[in-house]
C-alpha cells in the first residue's frame, strides 16, 4: 500500500509544479505587456509568488 501513496504524491507534486510553471508564465506574459523586459518581467513574476513550498 505504501507504494500507491508514493505514486500518488508523486502525481501531486508533478500536478503543483505544472500548475506554478503556469501561473508563472501568464504573470510574465502579463508583465511584459506592461513593459516590462522578460527578465524584470520573469523576477517580479516569481516575487509576486512568493515561495511556492
Amino acid at each position: 500500500m505504501a507504494w500507491h501513496r508514493l505514486i500518488r504524491r508523486k502525481y501531486w507534486d508533478e500536478e503543483r509544479t505544472r500548475e506554478i510553471e503556469e501561473y508563472l508564465e501568464i504573470e510574465t506574459a502579463e508583465n511584459v505587456g506592461r513593459g516590462m523586459p522578460v527578465e524584470e518581467a520573469r523576477h517580479a513574476a516569481r516575487r509576486k509568488l512568493g515561495n511556492p513550498t
